[in-house]
C-alpha cells in the first residue's frame, strides 16, 4: 500500500465492515495496485481486476480497459463490482454507472467510494467531487437502490488526513504512515452513516474526506 494518510486506511476499515460475506464473481474496476484485494479475495468465487493499464498481478484475470468507455464484459457477468476512488477521474460518470449496472446480475452489489474534501490529485484527470446527495441521485438514476452510505469520518478525520498528507509530502512518510494507520483504526470504530434528511445533519457531519456507498442493482 502506498503512503496516503488517514483516508486510505480508514477506507479499508469501512470496506472490511461493509462488504458482504459472499461476493461471488467480483470485478475491481480502476483497481490501480489493488490495495484492498486481500479484503475481498477470500469472499469471492473469481476476481477480475481492471484498469487503463496493467497495474497488478493479483486476481484470476486482469483486463485492460478505460472505465470512461463501454466496458468489455458481458451483461450480468459479475455479482459484485468494487470501485474505490475512481469515479471522480471519469469524464462520463453516468456512463460508468450505467455500465456497472449492465455488467451486474439482478440484485448485484456495487461498492463505490469517492473523495469529497480532498486535494487535487492525478491531475489533469481529476474532474469531479460528488456530494452524497448527488451520488444517490446518479445511482438511483441508473437502476440502483442505496443499501447503506457512510462518510469517511468527520471533521477530525479531515484535519488529520490533511496533516498526514502534508508531512508525507515533506518526506516523513514512513513514520506518518504508521501513525495514520493507528489513528484510522481508532476513528473508524465509530461509523458516520450518511443522513439523507438534511434537517438531521449535524454541523460536524458536513465535513468529510469522502464517502462510501453500498448499493444493489434492482432494474
Amino acid at each position: 500500500m502506498t503512503k496516503q494518510g488517514v483516508h486510505h486506511y480508514y477506507l479499508g476499515y469501512i470496506l472490511t465492515r461493509l462488504l458482504p460475506i459472499e461476493l461471488g464473481r467480483v470485478l475491481d474496476i480502476g483497481c490501480g495496485s489493488a490495495p484492498y484485494f486481500e479484503l475481498y479475495v477470500k469472499r469471492s468465487i473469481t476476481t477480475t481486476l481492471c484498469d487503463r493499464e496493467k497495474s497488478s498481478s493479483k486476481g484470476d484475470l486482469f483486463v485492460v480497459a478505460d472505465a470512461s468507455s463501454p466496458l468489455p464484459f458481458n451483461s450480468g457477468a459479475f455479482n459484485t463490482v468494487i470501485s474505490t476512488e475512481v469515479i471522480e477521474h471519469l469524464r462520463n460518470p453516468r456512463l460508468f454507472l450505467k455500465e456497472c449496472s449492465r455488467i451486474m446480475g439482478q440484485d448485484g452489489i456495487l461498492l463505490i467510494s469517492f473523495p469529497f474534501m480532498y486535494p487535487l490529485h492525478e491531475a489533469p484527470s481529476d474532474f469531479f467531487r460528488f456530494t452524497p446527495f448527488g451520488m444517490k441521485h446518479l445511482l438511483e438514476e441508473n437502476g440502483f437502490e442505496i443499501l447503506y452510505a457512510e462518510s469517511i469520518g468527520g471533521i477530525e478525520t479531515l484535519i488529520l488526513d490533511m496533516a498526514a498528507k502534508f508531512f508525507i509530502h515533506i518526506s516523513l512518510g514512513t513514520l506518518i504512515d504508521s501513525i495514520s494507520k493507528y489513528i484510522s483504526k481508532i476513528l473508524s470504530k465509530k461509523p458516520h452513516s450518511v443522513k439523507f434528511d438534511a434537517s438531521k445533519i449535524k454541523a460536524t457531519e458536513r465535513w468529510s474526506v469522502g464517502y462510501v456507498f453500498l448499493a444493489r442493482r434492482i432494474s
